[in-house]
């Protein structure tokens, strides 16, 4: 999958967080959106972006693919644990519902998500910016 990133903002500040929990989410994520929204026998490759935005007082990052969404019915349903559309190719069903609760515990943050059915998938993570510094 080709993954672009980019960074936006007050991107001087050094913030607080916990980068484990972070790396997990993003690696969830991104491989939430390889697995689910993208079909296997399409000549596409599977692309992400994740996008970091800075501001005075919050993070906000974005992961979108450009995948084959989710019906509402889906949408509804994706943080429940044990849910999931691929349990006939292994999957538990959860993977969004740790990433739900390793933001909205770990990182004391909020997870949205955005998707229309043949029209890709936004996950936006909102956390407080608790900065420590200014390095410039």
């Amino acid at each position: 999958m080709r993954v672009e990133f980019s960074a936006t903002g007050k991107l001087e500040q050094l913030v607080k967080i916990n980068v484990k929990a972070l790396q997990q989410i993003l690696l969830q994520l991104l491989e939430n959106a390889r697995v689910h929204g993208f079909s296997n026998d399409s000549d596409t490759q599977p692309f992400a972006a994740v996008r970091l935005e800075i501001t005075d007082n919050k993070i906000f990052i974005r992961v979108k693919d450009e995948g084959v969404g989710m019906s509402n019915e889906v949408l509804n349903r994706i943080f429940e644990p044990f849910y999931t559309t691929a349990r006939q190719h292994g999957h538990a069903g959860l993977g969004l519902s740790v990433t739900y609760n390793l933001v909205k515990k770990h990182l004391e943050g909020d997870l949205k998500v955005n998707s229309k059915a043949g029209n890709g998938t936004t996950f936006t993570i909102l956390l407080a910016n608790k900065t420590l510094a200014q390095t410039a």
